[in-house]
């Protein structure tokens, strides 16, 4: 997701440590919230570990798009079993 300060970007699982894979959803443009616990998240802090946020993960932004390695996402396979 693009960060509403900038140019940065947030990136991470549909899961946390917290509430695991209950996931999260988008209301309208500006929050996003956990299904489980029902925190609403500052879009400036997904992409960062701790508390209830998206679990993060490498990636690389080139000429404008994200990328992401394969083997990076199978590290976090288990999550989802």
């Amino acid at each position: 997701m693009k960060k509403p300060s900038g140019s940065a970007y947030g990136v991470g699982l549909d899961a946390c440590d917290i509430c695991g894979i209950a996931g999260y959803y988008e209301r309208g443009n500006e929050e996003v919230i956990c299904r489980r616990c029902d925190v609403v998240m500052n879009k400036n802090t997904i992409g960062f570990k701790g508390g209830c946020n998206p679990v993060p993960f490498e990636y690389e932004v080139r000429a404008g798009k994200i990328f992401i390695d394969v083997k990076e996402l199978e590290q976090h396979e288990k999550r989802f079993k």
